[in-house]
């Protein structure tokens, strides 16, 4: 055999393996063995007051100017008329309506939030940190952290989950 035929033959076992691969990953459940086989990777934690994103990845932050004072990259949004615990309750309805999005830790001391979202068709997990600020009896602030956890995510995409969840969650406070 030539070098030529074994190359060629070398390029349709790799593309053989590619496409059964590929179809492996469309089988539901596939998403559980492959975390299991290469990790979950881990997620760093998100403290709001020191959060400075890297601008390497795709990601979109939306916060009150006087709690994302270490970076200068994020959509300032205003205080709300509304209480913590409602604000807290409205988003936990809106994030339970939502099928492709699950609660991937909570920290109810300081009403932090973690979701994880998935793309409905390649299932590409993408994580939505979000902290509830109390500012007195009738008023909170919020804060929004959308960031891709692996790949790249469609262009904006971050951006638009993020004012769509801002639209959803306090429809009479923020345009």
């Amino acid at each position: 055999m030539s070098a030529i035929e074994n190359i060629r033959i070398s390029a349709i076992g790799v593309s053989i393996l590619i496409l059964m691969a590929g179809g492996i990953l469309l089988y539901p459940g596939a998403r559980d063995y492959m975390v299991a086989i290469f990790g979950g990777g881990s997620v760093q934690e998100v403290d709001f007051f020191t959060l400075d994103p890297d601008p390497r990845f795709d990601h979109f932050l939306a916060c009150p100017s006087d709690i994302c004072a270490a970076t200068d990259d994020f959509l300032t949004i205003d205080d709300l008329n509304i209480s913590a615990t409602e604000l807290r309750n409205i988003l936990l309805e809106f994030t339970d309506s939502l099928p492709t999005v699950s609660v991937r830790s909570f920290d109810m001391s300081i009403l932090q939030f973690e979701f994880i979202e998935r793309s409905p068709v390649r299932q590409i997990p993408d994580i939505i940190t979000v902290r509830i600020f109390e500012k007195g009896p009738n008023r909170s602030a919020l804060a929004i952290y959308s960031r891709s956890f692996s790949g790249r995510a469609e262009e904006r995409s971050n951006e638009r989950r993020v004012k769509r969840w801002l639209r959803m969650i306090s429809p009479n406070e923020i345009a």
